[in-house]
């Protein structure tokens, strides 16, 4: 029987490296390769089922998705290769990845958050602000839509009394035109209405965070400490 470590630094001496795993519980021993002979262009270390402890030049198909190790001729470890994950570890790892994601844009939210704003009071003033802004947009788009809409039955009714079809055509084209604008100005204020409504969930977010990290307790209800009336006897 080939004593197996000797065999694997034979071949090491030799500048070979047998494309068969050689078992071994150890690493193969330093050697350097003979003048004009060519050491392996790199060395691999695995373990089989069995729990023992292979070397070699190229990894069976058995063992090419499991965790492995590029080593070189002194048997160090120069580079770790992971294995193919299994269902289960991959969902884990895309699990964990996407909560580290989370939570690195919540403490960047935080930090964006406590520089920006002093207090409570600066939140809702900002939200007030731009709530307003918005509001401007769609009052003055609504305007737009409704001289819109004027014009295009005005355009309409003349083209009831058009006289010839060059002069319906005509009108026809500037009724296109309006009524592209008008669909324009409709979204717009859709939009922007939309727009209101994650402006104000967005900022009770985070004056509820801002509170969070400031300690700043919640106003208290009014109703809840009012007093009931007393009743007359």
């Amino acid at each position: 029987m080939y004593n197996r470590p000797l065999l694997v630094a034979a071949f090491l001496a030799l500048g070979t490296f047998v494309a068969a795993p050689v078992a071994s519980a150890a690493p193969p021993p330093a050697s350097k390769a003979k003048p004009g002979t060519k050491a392996p262009a790199k060395l691999y270390k695995w373990v089989d089922k069995d729990g023992v402890v292979h070397y070699g030049d190229k990894i069976p198909a058995e063992y090419a998705d499991q965790h492995k190790q590029q080593i070189n001729t002194q048997g160090q470890v120069v580079k770790e290769i992971e294995g193919a994950m299994t269902p289960e570890q991959r969902a884990a790892a895309e699990s964990k990845k996407a909560a580290e994601a989370e939570a690195a844009a919540r403490n960047e939210n935080d930090k964006i958050l406590l520089s920006t704003y002093g207090s409570v009071g600066d939140l809702e003033r900002s939200r007030e602000a731009r709530l307003a802004s918005l509001h401007g947009q769609v009052t003055m788009a609504s305007s737009t839509t409704a001289s819109i809409e004027k014009e295009i039955s005005r355009l309409e009714f003349l083209k009831s009394k058009a006289k010839d079809a060059k002069q319906s055509e005509g009108y026809d084209q500037q009724l296109a035109a309006l009524r592209r604008e008008l669909t324009a100005n409709q979204r717009h204020i859709v939009s922007r209405q939309e727009e209101m409504t994650m402006v104000k969930s967005q900022f009770e977010r985070d004056i509820k965070r801002f509170r969070e990290l400031t300690a700043t307790p919640a106003p208290k209800d009014p109703a809840a400490t009012t007093p009931a009336p007393a009743k007359k006897p």
